[in-house]
C-alpha cells in the first residue's frame, strides 16, 4: 500500500472491512515540512502516539510478524496530521485477516 498525503487533517488510507482485522506489519513516511501525525482507527481510537517527522527525514518502522499494530474487526486505519502541514507519501506492508 503507498499513499501521498497533501492536506492536514486525517486520511482514511486502508478502508473498513467487515468482519475482518487490519495488521500494519510495518511502514515508512517521510514529508516535506516538519509534522506530527498518527495512526487512528476509522473510528478514532488511537493506534499509536504521536509521531513527529522531521522535514525531508523518514520515519520509519520495520516489519513486524505480529504487526506493528492491529485494528478491531471491521474497522480500518487512518492517518492524523496532529500539527504541521505539507506533502508526507510513504508506504506500508498491510493485510487483513478473519
Amino acid at each position: 500500500m503507498s499513499v501521498v498525503i497533501n492536506q492536514s487533517g486525517t486520511t482514511t488510507i486502508i478502508a473498513a472491512v467487515a468482519g475482518k482485522t487490519q495488521f500494519v506489519y510495518g511502514y515508512v513516511l517521510s514529508c516535506s515540512a516538519e509534522v506530527v501525525v498518527r495512526f487512528d482507527d476509522t473510528t478514532d481510537v488511537p493506534l499509536t502516539g504521536p509521531m513527529t517527522i522531521e522535514a525531508k527525514k523518514n520515519l520509519t518502522v520495520p516489519y513486524d510478524p505480529n504487526g506493528q499494530f492491529v485494528t478491531v474487526a471491521g474497522r480500518g486505519v487512518k492517518l492524523v496530521y496532529v500539527s504541521g502541514s505539507g506533502t508526507l507519501g510513504g508506504h506500508a506492508s498491510v493485510s487483513a485477516y478473519g
